[in-house]
């Protein structure tokens, strides 16, 4: 099952179908289904936090975990994803 948290975070166990568009690797566009990002990075199952990120010129399409993302030119906004538990290892130290 792969949900929204809420506040950016979501939770993701891999199973979720794979449709969505997608664009970019590691930094996506940000109309990029954010679940088949994670699945593209290969960070499920885990819970993961979206971090918004500005525009970027050019979006690289990749074949990754068996999710195939797609090119893009110049998009307004983009997004990244960071696993909630790096992110609390990070904190604590």
């Amino acid at each position: 099952m792969c949900k929204d948290l809420g506040g950016n975070r979501y939770e993701c166990n891999g199973t979720c179908p794979n449709s969505g568009s997608i664009w970019g690797t590691g930094l996506y566009t940000a109309d990029s289904n954010v679940f088949q990002a994670a699945k593209h990075m290969g960070i499920v199952p885990c819970t993961f936090q979206k971090i918004n990120a500005p525009a970027c010129g050019a979006y690289i399409g990749t074949a990754m975990n068996g999710i195939n993302t797609s090119n893009y030119g110049n998009y307004g906004s983009s997004f990244f994803l960071i696993k909630v538990d790096t992110i609390s290892k990070e904190i604590d130290t």
